[in-house]
């Protein structure tokens, strides 16, 4: 029993696994680098859909879901999220007249609007990715 309270007070990236944290690593090293590249390009190409986006993936976000087992998802930001990765068309315009959006920009534009989605839980004390699933 003693061995049990002393895993359970353990921080948590100290209570993964191997695996977990190094695929943790790897995307803040991906979010980190997509941020660092839209901030030093200086501007957000087509920034009406990015902030649109950006939205919807943060509304989805604060909008999670609660499933069987403790687990949580966010189907509307996931949605939200996937559609501006595969933005080929807007209205009317054909494919050629919207502007290629780098998948760097995408991966800060999601990260961003997830990290605003999740706030508000941080502030309620509920765990920013929904329970851990041990």
């Amino acid at each position: 029993m003693a061995t049990r309270q002393a895993y359970e007070r353990q921080p948590s990236w100290q209570a993964m696994d191997s695996g977990r944290l190094l695929l943790l690593a790897a995307v803040g090293m991906m979010v980190v680098a997509a941020l660092a590249r839209t901030a030093a390009a200086g501007h957000v190409m087509d920034s009406h859909r990015a902030i649109a986006f950006g939205s919807a993936i943060a509304i989805g976000e604060l909008l999670r879901l609660g499933l069987p087992g403790g687990r949580e998802a966010a189907p509307i930001a996931t949605a939200a999220a996937l559609a501006y990765a595969l933005l080929m068309r807007v209205g009317h315009l054909p494919p050629a007249a919207v502007p290629r959006v780098a998948a760097l920009q995408v991966i800060a534009v999601t990260a961003v609007g997830m990290t605003v989605g999740a706030l508000p839980h941080i502030a309620a004390g509920r765990p920013a990715g929904g329970s851990p699933s041990r």
